[in-house]
């Protein structure tokens, strides 16, 4: 982008005002967001990753605060149903925290795109401020400038100089002008006053940087976003985890038919080497192992409830029936397909990939896009501008 940045200038220095100015520095934030937001999309669609055990111990501390607890009782009671599924969702993904801890992050991300609003524009402002007593770019396309460059760099230093002197002191046209006399050399009457006009806009300008009411709304219509912000990354996720299933039992039908014929192989084993290669479904085999000893066809009943993906659930059902039949006939499903099983694993796996695919390749070129759009939108808008200008002055011979 600074590259692209120092090209346009170069060629157009009249884009100066756009890439310095409060809309280029938005575009440019803008950019970064979209592709930090981006990256981590298509992150989570590359691969199933194994989910580590994270550590909320500051939403617990929150939590705990008395008006908070007293607000998150409320809510749960209100929502008790969506929080009974949040929580399935929250278990599923791997995460360790619970619908209370989600619905304090929820507000914690609302806080933070908040306060990162208010700051985004507290600095337009500081930085328009800044062009405004540091900078006099208007000098070189005045409409009577200066004849020679030893007076064109004088002007800019007097209205720099004015703009600084009066930006908080009430000051009539008649006086800038006055003072613009005695500091310039400039005799031509048209000039003068067209850098009286310069500065006083200036002045107007750097008087009307402030933080706005308006401003304030967008603020809260960011917060509103942000809240709802980890909400449709866990949507997202749970996208990417129904495409990630279907690879999962897939692998444990392999490792299945690797372990179905070793002798005095039992459920359990199996569930155990399962359990190791688990990701998605890492946590209903730990359960079932942890209360296998007590009853396993309970244990494996239960497991059956929780999950609700259809061809895991056929799965457990065979590992019910090696109860009266052996694990051999059970999986005979997976052992009349054994000769053809290869082919028709590679071809669920291009199948994944592929749908994975279409969702990354609409969004892969979206930073693209806007990396041209930042060369080119101001580009076109300063050719219109000059074009524009053109026929003005040719309406006037």
């Amino acid at each position: 982008l600074g590259v692209i940045k120092s090209y346009a200038v170069s060629m157009m220095p009249e884009l100066s005002v756009f890439y310095n100015g409060r809309a280029g520095y938005l575009y440019v934030f803008f950019t970064y967001l979209v592709t930090i937001t981006v990256y981590y999309l298509e992150n989570q669609l590359r691969e199933t990753k194994k989910y580590i055990a994270k550590d909320y111990g500051y939403l617990s501390k929150y939590e705990k605060i008395f008006f908070i607890k007293k607000a998150l009782d409320n809510y749960m009671e209100k929502n008790y149903g969506k929080m009974i599924v949040l929580q399935d969702n929250l278990k599923r993904l791997g995460e360790t925290m619970s619908p209370r801890q989600f619905v304090l992050r929820r507000i914690k991300s609302a806080l933070i795109v908040f306060m990162t609003c208010l700051g985004i524009f507290m600095f337009l402002h500081a930085n328009e401020k800044y062009n405004l007593t540091t900078k006099a770019p208007e000098v070189k396309y005045m409409e009577n400038p200066p004849q020679n460059s030893r007076l064109l760099e004088s002007t800019e230093s007097v209205i720099i100089e004015l703009t600084n002197l009066y930006k908080k002191i009430g000051v009539t046209k008649e006086d800038i002008n006055t003072k613009v006399s005695e500091l310039t050399k400039i005799r031509n009457t048209l000039t003068i006053d067209e850098i009286t006009d310069i500065i006083s806009n200036r002045i107007d300008k750097y008087n009307n940087e402030y933080f706005k009411w308006y401003e304030l709304l967008y603020c809260i219509i960011g917060a509103i976003i942000g809240y709802f912000i980890p909400t449709a990354l866990l949507f997202y996720k749970n996208k990417i985890m129904e495409l990630s299933m279907e690879d999962e039992v897939n692998q444990f039908n392999s490792i299945i038919y690797m372990l179905m014929y070793i002798e005095h192989m039992a459920v359990k084993d199996i569930l155990i080497e399962l359990e190791i290669f688990a990701t998605i479904f890492k946590k209903s085999l730990q359960e079932c192992l942890n209360e296998y000893n007590t009853g396993d066809i309970e244990a494996l009943e239960k497991m059956k409830e929780k999950e609700t993906y259809e061809p895991f659930r056929r799965m457990v059902d065979n590992f019910i029936r090696c109860d009266i039949i052996p694990i051999d006939k059970a999986f005979d499903e997976v052992s009349s397909d054994r000769e053809n099983y290869h082919d028709r694993r590679k071809q669920e796996n291009e199948i994944s990939i592929q749908k994975r695919l279409n969702i990354a390749k609409p969004i892969s070129f979206i930073p693209a896009i806007l990396v041209i759009a930042y060369l080119t939108i101001p580009l076109m808008w300063a050719s219109i501008q000059e074009l524009a200008g053109f026929s003005e002055t040719m309406k006037m011979f």
